[in-house]
């Protein structure tokens, strides 16, 4: 009996912390300061749960910064013109979900050296209302290093949900042949785990003599010899429901697949 009483005491101290799912997460998953960025908290279990108004995000340089680290929209109570770069949007299906968009260097007007970390908050309209999220929340900005070379991919690490751009520099190719061409294409494989923990490797987006009628897998001219290619793993390559993608592999060539640059990786995140 002693014991069972125990446990009902344990049980029930854990349960506010069940309670509490205030979450943070980004996309991308990496970014630097001068990167544009989303967040997206989750306030469930928070003293702001379920308010129906509007909410702002109290944001600081938790990092990298030693004055005047707070954003200049930290204004409290907020409201109006000043303020509105910092509201919130609310998602259409749960409520308790909010996301913001911006690039660190131009919210906190601070050089991309000092933010090494976000911190912030959310709340309503007054800190006097008592709603917030109850925790300060962080998320950490990678630091502006750009080497530049043959090829790269952006961010350097990233989700299958992710955005991620491939880029190839004509101008430091490798390849004699490459430089001289115009209508750039990238025949992509990738690797990874079906749902069942079986692997599978080098899947092809398109077969190598299809590449150059594949329209998806032409390269955006950006000029200067800089070329690039947009995707999400997870939509962009056809493999089976459920399967995790942890590397793709790509080779530059022209649209005939006769002149080519090496062959180059990338490994998203396997974690969200």
């Amino acid at each position: 009996m002693m014991m069972k009483n125990i446990l009902k005491i344990l049980l029930l101290a854990l349960l506010p912390l069940a309670g509490n799912a205030q979450t943070v997460t980004t996309s991308p998953a990496v970014f630097t300061a001068e990167d544009e960025v989303t967040i997206t908290v989750d306030v469930s279990g928070t003293s702001l749960a379920g308010h129906a108004g509007d909410v702002w995000i109290w944001a600081w340089i938790a990092e990298g910064c030693s004055t005047n680290c707070d954003a200049p929209t930290n204004i409290d109570p907020a409201g109006g013109e000043n303020t509105e770069d910092a509201k919130v949007t609310r998602d259409e299906t749960n409520p308790n979900v909010y996301r913001i968009t911006f690039t660190p260097v131009d919210f906190f007007g601070k050089a991309p050296s000092e933010i090494g970390k976000i911190g912030l908050k959310l709340k309503s309209q007054s800190w006097g209302d008592g709603k917030q999220s109850d925790n300060d929340l962080t998320v950490a900005v990678q630091p502006l290093i750009f080497i530049p070379t043959e090829n790269r991919t952006f961010p350097v690490k990233f989700t299958g949900e992710d955005v991620v751009t491939l880029f190839f520099d004509q101008n430091l190719t490798g390849s004699s042949d490459m430089k001289s061409v115009t209508e750039i294409y990238a025949y992509l494989f990738v690797s990874g785990q079906n749902a069942d923990g079986t692997d599978f490797l080098d899947v092809p987006k398109a077969q190598w003599s299809d590449v150059g009628s594949t329209p998806e897998l032409k390269l955006t001219d950006r000029g200067d010899g800089i070329y690039s290619l947009s995707l999400i793993p997870e939509v962009f390559f056809d493999v089976t429901e459920g399967a995790t993608i942890t590397k793709i592999g790509y080779i530059f060539r022209n649209a005939e697949g006769t002149v080519q640059s090496d062959t180059f990786e990338a490994f998203p995140l396997t974690e969200e």
